[in-house]
């Protein structure tokens, strides 16, 4: 469904990511893991294009993308939910979902897919007039992660979906990842500081250190891994 070829970017002079390759099937949850400043944001800025890239390929549904500017590679279906949620805090929650149907196409399904958001997230339909800046880091994110499902994802992309939020909210946030991915059928990458949610989450893995893969698998074979254990989960 989904894979990059030798990917390298960065910014201005500077590379951060250096051929970096990995794919992705139709309905998987993948995990990218690694420590801050890894180059896991940079990557799906240049997934996303936000940023160009200077080297590689980038295939979706057997077509390369990288020349596409960012509308038309979300129309395809490519959708990423951005770290820190990117809200706008003096807009409804309502509105706020609303955002993510911005297409013509998507225009027409607002209703629908808001529905299914609701669904979803009920503590969202309990607070759709409230201002977005008054709701918690949790329902924030439910904001942030609803907006993205109402352009209709077939690749769904979460750039650190638990970053600041309490353990028991994270592993709601868990639930509700791998409730899309069964329940909507849509796939799923990943990016997470918390290797331990992350593997244990996803069907398969990747390992991202200064800008490289260094290492891929099974979830499972990768919480197993004696470098992972030590390096990330400090065992």
């Amino acid at each position: 469904m989904f894979r990059i070829e030798n990917i390298t970017a960065g910014y201005g002079d500077i590379t951060v990511l250096h051929g970096i390759s990995l794919e992705i099937q139709k309905g998987e949850i993948v995990s990218l893991v690694g420590a801050n400043a890894a180059g896991k944001s940079t990557l799906l800025r240049a997934i996303s294009g936000l940023i160009p890239i200077d080297e590689g390929a980038i295939w979706f549904e057997d077509e390369r993308i990288e020349q596409l500017d960012i509308k038309d590679r979300v129309a395809k279906g490519l959708i990423q939910i951005p770290e820190g949620r990117e809200l706008f805090p003096g807009m409804s929650v309502q509105d706020n979902l609303l955002m993510g149907a911005f297409s013509k196409e998507h225009r027409k399904k607002a209703n629908k897919n808001m529905e299914k958001v609701y669904e979803l997230f009920p503590r969202l339909k309990e607070r759709y007039k409230q201002m977005a800046g008054s709701l918690s880091g949790g329902e924030q994110q439910m904001v942030a992660i609803g907006r993205g499902l109402m352009s209709d994802p077939k690749l769904l992309m979460l750039d650190e979906p638990s970053l600041g939020l309490a353990p028991i909210v994270v592993q709601q946030m868990i639930q509700i990842i791998k409730k899309i991915s069964e329940d909507m059928g849509t796939t799923i990458f990943l990016v997470e500081q918390n290797v331990n949610h992350a593997l244990k989450l996803a069907k398969r893995g990747y390992v991202m250190e200064n800008g490289n893969i260094v290492m891929s698998g099974s979830g499972q074979e990768l919480l197993n891994n004696e470098h992972i254990k030590k390096a990330y989960l400090g065992i």
